[in-house]
């Protein structure tokens, strides 16, 4: 998550070739990127960014693929846009972005919630918000910022804890501090921080847990309480400094001499000593090199560019995040290998990485899913580096808008240009970004739901509970349109207890959509002909080119419902199905109900001895209903049913395939955990003592799997809820799963987050008497694992309490602002 500055202006005279890192005028590209996110700054000076927009780093609302609309504030922007004008230097940080512009002034957004844009409250700033005057550099690290002022002045705000903000104290400061004069640049990595002085002498703070302050950590305590002591104010480290660069937990300098130097955590082979061992003592890697970049997250990459402008790569390589081929069988690669020529910058954020060619062409490679990497579209793996831009973009290379359309991609001569004129007109949709519709790009689930939805004027669902583990947040645009979907049979999933809102569709998938939304039903063996058979009699194809499996976009998905609709002037206004035929199958619609909860909830067994229903019949309803013959979303096997000795009919039982349970765990684990609600829940249990009684289970019968950590070899069913429930060992996100499927199995809302905690970590948030909390099981339970020993320091949590130890970047959108337990003195089973 590292970043490339413009080197512009001298901020004043250094000593030797120490170069300066300042602000200054506009005409020098620059390059930045963090976690899914990319930026660059062209030579007029205009910052543009992409990627993933979830926490607002982009500067923009706007959004044109993923799970994002317009009128959304979240969701993917996968193509670079303009955010402002006469920028000189850009910076991401875990969670806020930092822009200088020209005149010196310190522009931020993001989130605000540790204090790292110099705001006190807490919440998230979408837009470019003025900071602070006369700023030469800034540096963005784990939720806490870093500048030096034009005067030399160094100063710091925003979280504060393990001692980064380096002002001697372990509290966040929304309110910047000055640490230290005479400083030419300045680099915040995770937790920590480091500074060069016009002297070119280093200076490093904050955390040392694995000795990338470059001094031996001063532990305290011993064995399970051992800790190391934070370095609070700034510590001299070495002289003959020119640049310098933090990672995740490590940290490398340039040399006035050119050479690269490098020391810290080394798991990953990010420093590029030929060894996984970490160490505290500096160790020279290259010469002659001019930039080096190393991701700020834990994904653990490094890049150095040199002065031939050869582009050297090493630390991990999983997924081929290097930008060669190899990732699987070589995942980790300790020293530098040579991968490109002729670069300028480079700038990495783990996953995903960015270089600039001295041609002026904008290259990329590594994961794509969030858009960081600005192609256009989301390709999940781009290994190798190619080529995205020919040159850095600016405003006058952009698309005139269209005065019909009101798009710069709809042209009114286009086929489907009515039906996007119509679509926004009753409001289906506004499009994908500012003055953008995105025609060519495949429709997602969630987008074909919500058209669907919207064109039958956004009906209230009968239910507001989702039953997909992908469908949490009741404020997201698709949410009401997935509940509705599935009451009206639209859809009924992909299986696993997910919708996959991202999931994209192919054409015969639309018909067969939009066939169940006209109330109809295209049966048949062959689900895809009938499908196309059907949209073809109905008028919906006319003018259309293409083939059933081809990926539909979303100029055709709106041509469709245009045609299907009144719009298309083709047969009878289609709008909302009469009440009767909203249904998904005639016959007893409560029997209906209760199969489907079943289905979505993985049980087995359908009660029918409150039915007056023929046990064929019902068979038949359950198997329709699962939608066995076609997509077959719950993963059913077959379905038989139980009578009395008089006929009456007992119950049906589902089976499914592999013993699979619709919400992803195993039919086992779901026996299991129901197995659990009965041994230790009783009648008269609140919430709160649910939720600790099963935190207790999970903790005392469940050990981490250590061992296998530490060697590299974690079985797949430790990341489940049946490693943890059933074989009795886990790692973070089988204790997750697990605590999941527990809670969800008593009625308690509760969700999986992913996120970081001294490294990648999983953890749950759950719903008390109206709150959300966060549930951290697996830090509750010691390592090495002690029989009977249960804490509770991270049991029903705010986000404050998490954020000040050790916890951030979580992915849940719950906000967990209630305090009320942070302070519960629940003692530990020991004491």
């Amino acid at each position: 998550m590292k970043r490339v500055f413009s080197l512009l202006l001298a901020l004043v005279l250094l000593v030797g070739a120490l170069p300066a890192r300042a602000a200054g005028s506009a005409g020098q590209a620059s390059l930045a990127a963090g976690s899914y996110l990319s930026a660059y700054i062209n030579d007029a000076g205009e910052l543009y960014t992409c990627g993933l927009n979830n926490g607002y780093q982009l500067g923009y609302e706007q959004t044109n693929s993923g799970i994002g609309t317009p009128d959304e504030q979240t969701g993917v922007q996968n193509k670079f846009t303009k955010v402002m004008d006469d920028v000189a230097a850009v910076d991401f940080g875990w969670n806020q972005t930092a822009a200088i512009q020209t005149d010196g002034s310190l522009w931020m957004w993001g989130s605000t919630y540790s204090g790292q844009l110099s705001v006190r409250e807490e919440g998230l700033q979408i837009t470019p918000r003025k900071v602070m005057d006369d700023v030469a550099q800034v540096s963005c690290g784990g939720n806490f910022t870093a500048v030096v002022k034009t005067d030399g002045t160094l100063w710091t705000f925003g979280y504060g804890y393990d001692g980064t903000l380096g002002n001697g104290a372990e509290r966040d400061s929304a309110v910047p501090q000055k640490i230290m004069d005479n400083v030419a640049m300045v680099s915040c990595g995770a937790d920590f921080a480091a500074a060069v002085k016009t002297d070119g002498s280093l200076w490093t703070w904050g955390s040392n847990r694995a000795g990338q302050l470059g001094f031996e950590p001063v532990k305290t305590g011993s064995g399970l309480f051992s800790s190391t002591e934070p370095q609070l104010t700034p510590k001299k480290v070495m002289d003959n400094v020119a640049q310098v660069e933090c990672g995740n937990s490590c940290m490398a300098v340039i040399k006035t001499d050119g050479s690269l130097w490098t020391w810290g955590e080394n798991s990953s082979g990010t420093l590029g000593q030929g060894t996984k061992e970490s160490t505290c003592v500096p160790k020279k890697i290259l010469d002659d090199v001019t930039q080096v970049s190393i991701s700020l997250n834990s994904t653990a990459t490094a890049y150095a560019v040199q002065t031939d402008g050869t582009l050297w790569a090493w630390g991990s390589n999983n997924s081929d995040y290097l930008g060669f081929d190899g990732g699987n069988d070589r995942p980790i690669q300790t020293v530098p290998v040579k991968l490109l020529d002729g670069v300028a910058a480079v700038s990495t954020g783990g996953i995903h990485t960015i270089a600039l060619k001295t041609d002026g062409s904008l290259w990329a490679w590594g994961y794509d899913n969030g858009g960081a990497q600005g192609r256009g579209t989301n390709y999940p793996i781009c290994y190798a580096p190619s080529k995205v831009l020919d040159s850095l973009t600016t405003s006058a290379d952009q698309p005139s808008i269209d005065p019909e359309t009101g798009f710069t991609d709809v042209k009114a001569t286009d086929y489907f240009a009515d039906a996007v004129a119509w679509a926004v007109e009753e409001g289906v949709t506004q499009g994908t970004g500012s003055n953008t519709f995105s025609p060519e790009r495949t429709v997602t689930r969630a987008e074909a739901v919500t058209f669907l939805w919207r064109a039958a004027g956004s009906p209230d669902p009968r239910s507001s509970l989702s039953v997909f583990s992908d469908v949490t947040d009741k404020n997201a645009y698709y949410y009401d349109a997935v509940l509705w979907a599935v009451e009206q049979g639209i859809t009924n999933g992909t299986g696993g207890g997910r919708f996959d809102l991202t999931g994209t569709l192919a054409y015969d998938q639309i018909f067969t959509f939009l066939c169940r939304f006209a109330g109809e039903e295209a049966g048949g063996d062959d689900w895809s002909s009938a499908a196309v058979a059907w949209a073809q009699s109905s008028g919906l194809t006319d003018g259309l080119s293409f083939t059933a499996k081809a990926s539909c976009p979303r100029s055709d998905v709106v041509y469709c419902l245009w045609r299907h609709l009144n719009g298309g002037k083709v047969g009878e206004s289609q709008q909302t199905p009469p009440e009767e035929d909203q249904l998904t199958l005639t016959g007893n619609q409560a029997l209906a109900a209760d199969i489907m909860a079943a289905l979505i909830g993985g049980y087995s067994r359908v009660d029918l001895t409150d039915y007056d229903v023929d046990l064929s019949d019902a068979r038949e309803l359950a198997r329709e209903l699962a939608d066995v013959l076609w997509e077959n979303p719950y993963q059913v096997e077959y379905i038989t049913g139980t009578m009395d000795i008089s006929g009456k009919s007992l119950y049906l039982t589902i089976n499914y395939l592999g013993g699979a349970a619709a919400n992803g765990a195993s039919r086992a684990a779901m026996e299991k955990a129901d197995e659990i609600l009965a041994q230790v829940v009783t009648d008269g249990m609140s919430d709160y003592d649910i939720a600790k009684v099963l935190h207790d289970y999970l903790v005392l019968n469940c050990a981490y799997d250590y061992d296998n950590y530490r060697q590299g070899t974690i079985p797949s069913e430790s990341y489940t809820a049946e490693g943890a429930l059933l074989k009795g060992t886990a790692v973070c996100s089988g204790y997750a799963n697990a605590y999941q499927l527990l809670m969800q199995r008593a009625g308690i809302p509760c969700e999986y987050v992913s996120g970081y905690a001294t490294g990648s970590h999983a953890w749950n948030v759950v719903e008390i008497d109206g709150q959300w909390y966060h549930v951290d099981a697996t830090w509750d339970d010691p390592v090495p694992d002690r029989e009977g020993y249960v804490r509770y320091d991270y049991f029903l949590k705010s986000d404050s309490y998490m954020r000040a130890n050790l916890h951030s970047r979580w992915t849940s959108d719950r906000v967990c602002t209630s305090t009320r337990y942070d302070d519960a003195d629940l003692p530990d089973t020991n004491e």
